[in-house]
């Protein structure tokens, strides 16, 4: 399967992700109204968008729907595509618990930088938006909605750019979880773009097959799902292959 056939495939996950982390970005948007209401001063607006915080483990159910979605649907497609028969709820019942510990282990880290870039745009905005609102006489409630408009266009391209990282870690995941099921020797395959982001030993890796459990040889490097998922998420992906 070539780049481009993964990617075509990938495509209206993607749409799923940007609607659901749009949601997220919503609710964060929306907590930082609340905190913004009845205040009557500049420096008030300033210093509660500067405190302002989520919980992270709020966030998690935002990785969990898209990764359950996103996982199983590879998942059953891959195991489809080697003969296997339509599986059954209980098939997906094994799948879940997995998949909410990948998203315990490996979506904490970018959680945390999620919000921190959050609070810096939060921060940011905010500052433009009281200079502007006192240049022009501006009361604290047109403030605090100009903060919120202007977050809401970031926020939009935000999404969407996390829809089309996890969407490739997501999918690579839904395979491994569909070929760890079926019997037999595996191998995975490493699988390049070969466009203007693509890295010459990542390119030279590319058709590249290791046994299913041990790591690919790229660059001098020792490279899993999870580490080229963290180093390249948008120009990488894995195939999963069983041999006959």
């Amino acid at each position: 399967m070539s780049w481009a056939e993964i990617n075509k495939k990938r495509l209206p996950f993607i749409r799923t992700g940007e609607r659901v982390f749009a949601q997220m970005y919503r609710n964060i948007r929306n907590a930082l109204a609340k905190k913004l209401q009845n205040l009557t001063q500049p420096e008030q607006v300033i210093q509660q968008a500067r405190n302002f915080r989520m919980q992270e483990d709020g966030l998690k159910k935002y990785y969990e729907m898209f990764y359950f979605k996103t996982s199983i649907a590879f998942a059953r497609d891959f195991q489809a595509k080697c003969g296997l028969p339509f599986l059954e709820r209980k098939q997906e019942d094994i799948w879940e618990p997995k998949i909410k510990e990948y998203i315990r282990l490996n979506a904490g880290k970018k959680i945390t930088q999620l919000l921190r870039t959050a609070y810096e745009d939060i921060e940011n905005i905010t500052k433009k938006a009281v200079t502007k609102g006192i240049e022009e006489g501006w009361g604290m409630d047109k403030i605090a909605k100009e903060i919120i408009n202007d977050l809401k266009d970031l926020d939009v391209w935000k999404a969407r750019r996390i829809a089309r990282t996890e969407v490739v870690a997501a999918s690579n995941y839904g395979i491994k979880l569909g070929a760890e099921d079926l019997p037999g020797k595996k191998v995975k395959v490493w699988v390049s773009s070969f466009d203007t982001r693509s890295r010459e030993d990542h390119m030279a890796a590319d058709g590249q097959r290791v046994a299913f459990e041990e790591m690919f040889e790229v660059g001098g490097e020792k490279l899993d799902i999870r580490a080229i998922r963290e180093a390249v998420p948008e120009i990488l992906s894995i195939a999963v292959a069983v041999m006959k």
